[in-house]
């Protein structure tokens, strides 16, 4: 039998007999994508943060939704309330780079671009004194940082950290993976510091993803919250793709243009 399809809105052209035999179906026309464009596949999860799939960092295996995300995965934040931490990238125990497309002033900018957990744990991304600065917060009990070497320059910028893990995390000693922490401006490498242990599993126990800011309780002492952005913050992007800064600077250059 031929499927009859009608648009919503028109009369229905099939036929409603006393019994099956006697009845002709008929269907609303389904959306199409118009000739030559793409079909976009769209997946919902309910109730479930970023923290739920592999391919986010998670220990559960999702191997089909994973296999979908083998090129990559960046998180654009174009500007947001606070992300819960459930709902927020994992980066935990991984290699990862955060990307903040900025515009400084000529007379400088300064404050948070990206902060992630709060007081009790986490890592703060930042400008300050006219450097590009990053402060990982260990369970509160030690603090590492980073610093450029040279000052952030005036005009549009990529300003870039990323995480390389050395070794493998401890999570029953309370350790994470170990790894070197890098700073970059434009993609050229600006500072670097070993980070000897890292939070083994959750950045903190109620804070979560703060762009532009530090809204919580503050990961570090290093400035009184919420250090708010003064240059023009366009985009932070997460990647967990495993990919270096310096070998995919240009991916990272279209990513922070898209709007």
């Amino acid at each position: 039998m031929a499927l009859e399809e009608y648009r919503p809105g028109t009369a229905f052209p099939g036929v409603i007999g006393r019994t099956f035999d006697t009845s002709s179906p008929a269907w609303p026309e389904p959306l199409r994508a118009r000739e030559r464009l793409p079909n976009v596949l769209f997946i919902i999860l309910d109730d479930t943060g970023f923290g739920q799939l592999g391919c986010y960092g998670s220990p559960i295996r999702t191997p089909n939704l994973d296999s979908l995300a083998e090129g990559g995965l960046p998180y654009n934040y174009p500007g947001t309330q606070e992300v819960a931490q459930n709902a927020a990238p994992r980066v935990l125990n991984r290699p990862h780079s955060i990307h903040a497309g900025v515009e400084i002033p000529d007379d400088g900018a300064e404050g948070v671009l990206v902060s992630q957990g709060g007081v009790d744990g986490g890592f703060s991304f930042f400008v300050q004194g006219g450097r590009l600065r990053y402060t990982y917060n260990y369970v509160a009990q030690q603090h590492f940082h980073v610093a450029s070497d040279v000052q952030v320059p005036t005009g549009n910028h990529i300003l870039s950290f990323e995480f390389e893990p050395t070794g493998k995390p401890e999570p029953l000693k309370g350790k994470g993976a170990p790894g070197i922490a890098k700073l970059f401006i434009d993609g050229e490498l600006v500072g670097q510091a070993e980070l000897p242990v890292t939070i083994p599993l959750s950045l903190g126990l109620a804070a979560g993803v703060s762009v532009g800011q530090d809204a919580g309780a503050p990961v570090t002492d290093e400035y009184t919250p919420p250090f708010p952005f003064t240059g023009t913050l366009r985009r932070v992007v997460y990647d967990v793709s495993g990919e270096h800064v310096i070998d995919h600077e240009a991916e990272i250059r279209i990513a922070l243009a898209r709007q």
